[in-house]
């Protein structure tokens, strides 16, 4: 009640703007009209049905046209804004946050099993279509990156599916154990240690843009360097 006076009797509020992403909108003739402005957890979840429903076939689309991932609550996410729209993301597991989903997909008998309070794991690791090949995958790696430097993380594990192993192989990621397959997708379970990655290509590309983030405190030369279409200062990234 308070609220509706307000807007009723305050002149500056005669006019409200809102920007975002809503839902739970149906126009109502002749009446008030009611939506819900969407939070990140939310355009994840459409972020995660768009792809690994809809595209990859992992899961089954549904009419919400969302999915919760099952390790939400413990899942570190990674977001990359264009304006309002979630463009990229992934999710990164600390060790002991949570299971290590890829440890499902190593039969005991592998020597991983032996040691794993160290091992953190990426997952979900997803760009919009029409924002695919042009250097936004780069930025997200180097945010996952500086997670793990932040939190001293030496051991990766990641699930990768089968025709994205090469690129996983050229940050230095190695494969550990044989292919599976789950619904219609192929898994390859693969690992990383910081060691591995400072000998690839990708470190020498993404030593010298951290050494520039912590001399200049900011990521223009990285967006400048890398992007091909967006603007140095469009693309937004979020820790959630």
């Amino acid at each position: 009640k308070y609220l509706k006076r307000k807007f009723e009797a305050d002149p500056y509020l005669e006019r409200v703007f809102l920007t975002g992403a809503i839902s739970n909108f149906r126009m109502r003739p002749n009446a008030h009209q009611y939506f819900s402005l969407k939070d990140d957890k939310a355009k994840i979840s459409e972020m995660i049905h768009e792809i690994y429903a809809k595209e990859l076939g992992q899961y089954n689309v549904n009419s919400e046209n969302s999915i919760i991932d099952k390790y939400d609550e413990t899942n570190n996410y990674i977001v990359a804004y264009l304006q309002d729209e979630l463009v990229g993301m992934v999710s990164i597991t600390r060790p002991n946050d949570a299971k290590i989903s890829t440890l499902n997909r190593v039969p005991k008998d592998n020597p991983i099993h032996k040691s794993i309070d160290d091992i953190a794991e990426v997952r979900l690791l997803s760009i919009k279509k029409a924002y695919r090949k042009k250097g936004l995958y780069k930025l997200i790696i180097f945010k996952i990156m500086q997670f793990c430097d932040l939190h001293n993380i030496d051991r990766i594990l990641i699930s990768a599916i089968e025709n994205k192993v090469d690129v996983y192989a050229l940050m230095g990621f190695k494969i550990i154990s044989d292919p599976i397959i789950e619904n219609s997708c192929t898994y390859v379970p693969m690992e990383l240690l910081r060691s591995n990655f400072s000998k690839s290509s990708y470190y020498r590309v993404l030593d010298g843009l951290r050494v520039y983030d912590q001399q200049k405190g900011n990521l223009k030369a990285l967006y400048l360097s890398l992007l091909t279409v967006f603007k140095p200062s469009t693309i937004k990234f979020l820790f959630r």
